[in-house]
Parts: C-alpha cells; sequence; structure tokens
C-alpha cells in the first residue's frame, strides 16, 4: 500500500493478517463484484467480501491446487463473469466455475484403520461397518491394558490437492489439533474411560464438512471400580482401627507392666523403708537394752555398795558395843563411843546413797517408784525402800542389811506394808511387786 502522506509503500496490515503473514503476494486482483484474488508460492485463495455497510465481512476461501501452475512472472486472473474466472497458465488458461467451488462437502473424510498398538498392532476396524456419514455406530470396548491406538485417516479426493487433516480425542484434548499433512496418529497410556475420535479433512486449502467419528471406551481397571474402591477404602479404615486398636491394647499391656513395675518398686521401697525402721527400732531397742543394762549394772554396783557399806558400818558398830564392854577405859573415851554409835544407826546417813539409787531404780523399772507414790500416797519413805528391795528381789537378809534391822523388823514390815496396800495374808508381796507397775498403768488407761 502506498502512503502519500510518507511518499512510499508501507505493508497493509489489515490485508496481511487475511492472506497471511510472511507470505509473498505474487498477484492480488479485485474483481467486479468487490472480491479480491491473490496468489502466492504456497495457495491461491480469494476473500469474499460481504458489503454490511460501515462493517464488512470478510470470508477467506483457499482454491483447490490447480493441474498446471500459474505462469511465473505474468500471473494474472481475469473475471468472465461473477460465476467464472480465468487463470493464466504455463501450458494455457485454466477456467474456474464458482458455483461448483461453492458445494462444500465435495469429499468425505473417512477413517480407514484403527490398530491396538500395546505389544503387536492388532486390527481392530479396517474401513467397514460404516453409516453414511462414514462413522461407525457402535463404539468399541477395551481392556485397561489395551491403552494405546493408533488411527488411520483418509479423503476421497484422489488428484493432486493438497490433503490436510486435524483431529480431536474428545476425552482427552479439548480442542482440534493443528492442520498436518500426516494421515495417522497415535495415542498412548490412555486412561480409562470414555473417548470419541473426530478428523476432519481440508483439501486444497477447502475445509470440508465431512467428518469421521470413531467412539471407544477403555474399562475401568477391577481394582479402580468404584465398589472395589470402597470396599478397599472400607479395608483400609478397618486396618487403620485395627492398628489403633493394637496400638491401645498394647499401651493398655505396657501401662499395666509399668504400673505392675511401679507397685513392685513401691513395695520393694517400703520393704526397705520397714526394714530399715526396724533395724533403726533395733538399733534403738539395743542402744536402750545397752542403756538398762547399764543401768542395772551401776544399780546393782550401787545396791552392793549400799549392802557392803551397811555391812561395814554393822561391824564397826559392833566393835564399838565390844570395846563399850570394857571397864578399864574412861568414861569420857566411852560416851564418846557410844556417840559414834548412835551416829552410825541414824538414817541419814544413808540419804544421800538413797536419792541416787531411787533415781537409777526408777530409770530401770519404769519409775516403779514415782507411780507408786501417785498410786499409794501414804506409803512411808521405809515402805518405799521395802518396796524397791522386794521389786529386785533381795532376800530377807539383804533387805535387812540394807535397811539396818533385824530379820524380824524385815517381817514385821512386810505384814505392815501387805495390810498397807490392801492385800491378803496369803499374797505373795514378791509376786505383788514385781506386777504392780502393770496394774498401774492398766488402772489409768482405765
Amino acid at each position: 500500500m502506498f502512503s502519500a502522506e510518507r511518499n512510499k509503500f508501507e505493508k497493509d496490515s489489515l490485508l496481511e493478517a487475511q492472506i497471511g503473514k510472511g507470505y509473498r503476494v505474487q498477484l492480488l486482483y479485485e474483481d467486479p463484484t468487490g472480491n479480491i484474488w491473490f496468489h502466492t508460492p504456497q495457495e491461491t485463495g480469494l476473500l469474499e467480501i460481504t458489503d454490511r455497510g460501515l462493517d464488512k465481512k470478510v470470508k477467506r476461501r483457499i482454491l483447490p491446487a490447480m493441474p498446471e501452475k500459474m505462469l511465473g512472472g505474468f500471473e494474472f486472473i481475469f473475471a468472465l463473469d461473477p460465476a467464472h474466472y480465468l487463470f493464466g497458465c504455463e501450458q494455457g488458461f485454466t477456467l474456474l466455475d464458482m458455483e461448483a467451488l461453492k458445494q462444500e462437502n465435495q469429499y468425505q473424510t473417512l477413517i480407514s484403520a484403527v490398530y491396538l498398538a500395546t505389544g503387536s498392532d492388532s486390527l481392530l476396524y479396517k474401513g467397514f461397518g460404516v453409516d453414511n456419514t462414514g462413522n461407525i455406530p457402535d463404539p468399541f470396548i477395551l481392556s485397561p491394558a489395551q491403552n494405546a491406538i493408533r488411527f488411520n485417516f483418509s479423503t476421497t479426493s484422489y488428484g493432486e490437492e493438497l490433503r490436510e487433516f486435524r483431529y480431536q480425542l474428545v476425552g482427552l484434548d479439548d480442542s482440534f489439533s493443528e492442520w498436518t499433512s500426516n494421515p495417522e496418529i497415535q495415542f498412548n497410556n490412555l486412561q480409562p474411560g470414555e473417548y470419541r475420535f473426530k478428523v476432519q479433512s481440508r483439501v486444497g486449502g477447502q475445509i470440508q464438512k465431512s467428518e469421521a467419528v470413531y467412539e471407544f471406551n477403555i474399562n475401568t481397571p477391577w481394582y479402580k471400580l468404584k465398589l472395589v474402591q470402597g470396599l478397599g477404602i472400607l479395608f483400609f479404615a478397618l486396618l487403620i482401627m485395627l492398628f489403633f486398636f493394637l496400638q491401645r491394647k498394647k499401651f493398655e499391656s505396657e501401662k499395666q507392666e509399668m504400673e505392675s513395675l511401679h507397685m513392685e518398686q513401691v513395695e520393694q521401697k517400703t520393704q526397705q523403708v520397714e526394714k530399715t525402721e526396724q533395724e533403726i527400732t533395733l538399733l534403738k531397742n539395743e542402744k536402750l537394752q545397752a542403756e538398762i543394762q547399764h543401768k542395772n549394772n551401776e544399780l546393782a554396783s550401787t545396791t552392793m555398795h549400799l549392802v557392803q557399806k551397811q555391812e561395814l558400818l554393822s561391824s564397826i558398830e559392833n566393835e564399838l558395843k565390844k570395846l563399850l564392854k570394857h571397864k578399864e577405859y574412861p568414861s569420857i573415851l566411852r560416851h564418846d563411843i557410844q556417840l559414834v554409835a548412835q551416829m552410825l544407826q541414824e538414817d541419814a546417813r544413808i540419804d544421800e546413797d538413797w536419792e541416787k539409787f531411787s533415781s537409777y531404780f526408777d530409770e530401770v523399772h519404769g519409775f516403779f517408784l514415782h507411780k507408786l507414790r501417785e498410786k499409794y500416797p501414804h506409803l512411808t519413805s521405809n515402805d518405799h525402800k521395802l518396796c524397791a528391795y522386794l521389786r529386785m528381789n533381795l532376800s530377807t537378809k539383804e533387805i535387812a542389811s540394807l535397811m539396818n534391822i533385824s530379820v524380824r523388823g524385815v517381817e514385821g514390815s512386810r505384814y505392815r506394808l501387805r495390810k498397807k496396800l490392801g492385800l491378803d495374808a496369803d499374797a505373795n508381796l514378791q509376786e505383788f511387786m514385781l506386777n504392780v507397775t502393770k496394774e498401774i498403768d492398766y488402772n489409768e488407761r482405765v
């Protein structure tokens, strides 16, 4: 297109979009009806323009390949009338009848063969069993393993025109493929489902309305069936439930084992504590027994000391009495000896030893004297001494020596003590003293 403003030829983008971008146009001709004819090394075509006022509708029509090539460098098209056009070719002229060109569907599109492409090829269809539209009426049923299929297709045009095809596998593709001159296509690894293969043809650039269709179904594998999948899901759910059940059972078992182990450990600890406490109690008892033994030893030592001391004092007293029998001693000396003898007989001479003795005695014998005083407050100090000596299981002679009285005096003291305690005449006083602490404790509890 020549631009007067720029004073040069420029590309017409609108015309280029209709004819084809990148084509080298060798001829451009507008016929009396307003249609534009064009010729390129690749094709010859027509832009049919329908005037709609301000809007123009353009239909691009590619002519079938002509029997002879147009004369190179001298290409021309001449309109004899609106229905007939004359083309200049190398061998002469070619007449085009537009009425015959406008009769669409002049060639039929066919599916010539269908093969299974899994393993060795096997023929499914070989151009028979079609209806008047070229379609196969009933879909083929294929197994899940038969998921690769190859289609061969053709057209009823047997001239030298360029035959092109485009196809679509409904169920896999959303649209038709690009135009190709290859008359076959193979699909691999198809999933189970329903498929519809459609193929269209273009002869000499003219799309044919005829369309061939082949339907086939690929069965779903048994393991993908809804029932099997449902059973599988149910089985999987049961496995999960079984797993959780076994895990819970294992957890409960381990929990019981841990609780049993914990109880055993607690029991062992308790036994160890009890054993330790028993050992501590035993040690305390042993220590207490040792202390009691020590007190007993001290008490026995004190008692023996008192007995020996009393015996010594009695011996000295007897010796002094013998001295008093001699008349040759002066009266003053005799008087002094008598005073010494009287001093030896006084009870105060052993009060200090008695206090020490009674303290040891109470510690060893469960505060015998203290409880005796509380139970029988009318008993005298001599009564307390007699009770202590009886509790120690001393003989009458030993008691007489300790109390500095005669054996008959001890008997009399025992008689009087029995009356004070309210005992019968035939009651064993010594046995009462051995049990008197238990009786007092029992009475206090009651």
